[in-house]
């Protein structure tokens, strides 16, 4: 009988140990599982990455070889009173999305977008290339025309102290001397040293947008609401901008800087024109990026006295043809849908690629 217990006692206590056995090892089975799938998503991931940034690179050159035969043309549509690569800037009719929608290669696709500067409109999409030169280049600053990056801190609702403090110690970050520009609101070396992190004042041109982070004066909001209205290109000359295509906040900054005692104009002057300017470039239909906008011609214009001043000391900042054109890319690359954004920035002299960022990474 006791032979018979202990056997049975035996039997369940080995019972016992085997259901645990098989407990432990079904999860483990199940964990090895599950962590077989995570790692199979993200391989899968990783390759569908991996795809679209081949297919962003695809993109860049389709890009290109676009401009290549737009420029190879431009003579022609100059002669037709049309500015060069008229007809690659953004729209929303079906040409343009033929060209730059939804271009689909082997193991992905990509779009090549516009970048559309009026906040009223953004959730709406534009394809095609944008002119760099329909931004305030920095690089082209000085002291006489920093009142433009001043006008346009301040139309963003910014107070007059910041607009005033960052483009005045934006031109003494970039000038070569180490004179105040204004002893109120410029900053060079001193100022620079004496921060509780110090660093050296530059005294050279901007090599990234980013660089007005070492500027006095400018904060983390500022930098994102002024970074899509301001660039680098050209590093040298003097301020041209396309006002076929500057969003309204830049052209409205640019002609209240001419108001005041020197023109004898008012800011009502200078909003003024910059609307005539707007229902210009509109043409007959009166909507922005249709098949009938016009480059802006200022002479064209139906002006009053006051507005005919100001258009006057516009004049010497119009771009004549565009220098540096961005695209925005979006790639996607199979199975996944895995997505990569590029922007990037072509030099037209030599088609060569002056600037590229892709997804989060930082300007160079």
């Amino acid at each position: 009988m006791r032979i018979a217990r202990r056997l049975k006692t035996n039997s369940a206590t080995i019972l016992i140990v085997t259901l645990w056995i098989m407990t432990i090892l079904t999860l483990l089975a199940l964990g090895i599982g599950r962590q077989t799938r995570v790692d199979l998503a993200f391989s899968k991931y990783k390759l569908g990455k991996m795809r679209s940034k081949y297919a962003a690179w695809s993109a860049a050159f389709y890009g290109i070889d676009l401009l290549s035969k737009e420029i190879g043309s431009a003579a022609d549509e100059e002669g037709a009173g049309q500015p060069p690569l008229a007809g690659l800037y953004l729209s929303q009719e079906q040409s343009a999305k033929d060209l730059f929608a939804e271009i689909g290669i082997p193991y992905g696709s990509f779009d090549i977008r516009q970048t559309h500067l009026d906040p009223k409109k953004n959730s709406k999409v534009y394809y095609g290339f944008s002119d760099e030169q329909s931004r305030l280049d920095l690089n082209a600053l000085t002291l006489q025309n920093a009142g433009i990056l001043k006008e346009l801190i301040l139309l963003l609702g910014y107070d007059e102290q910041t607009a005033e403090t960052v483009s005045i110690s934006l031109v003494d970050w970039m000038d070569a001397d180490a004179n105040l520009a204004d002893r109120s609101f410029g900053a060079e070396e001193e100022y620079y040293q004496q921060l509780e992190r110090p660093y050296h004042c530059k005294n050279m041109s901007l090599e990234s947008v980013e660089e007005l982070f070492s500027v006095r004066g400018m904060s983390d909001p500022l930098w994102h609401d002024l970074k899509p209205y301001v660039t680098i290109f050209p590093s040298e000359g003097t301020v041209r901008v396309n006002f076929s295509m500057a969003p309204e906040i830049l052209l409205l900054a640019m002609v209240r800087h001419f108001t005041g005692s020197r023109s004898n104009t008012d800011v009502e002057d200078a909003d003024s024109l910059v609307r005539k300017i707007l229902e210009y470039r509109c043409g007959a239909d009166g909507q922005a990026t249709t098949s009938d906008d016009r480059p802006v011609v200022l002479s064209e214009l139906v002006l009053n006295a006051k507005e005919k001043t100001l258009a006057s000391f516009l004049i010497p900042y119009e771009a004549k043809g565009p220098g540096f054109i961005r695209m925005e890319i979006e790639a996607v690359g199979r199975p996944l849908q895995v997505a990569t954004h590029v922007s990037m920035v072509v030099r037209l002299s030599d088609l060569s690629v002056v600037f590229w960022r892709r997804d989060g990474e930082r300007e160079p």
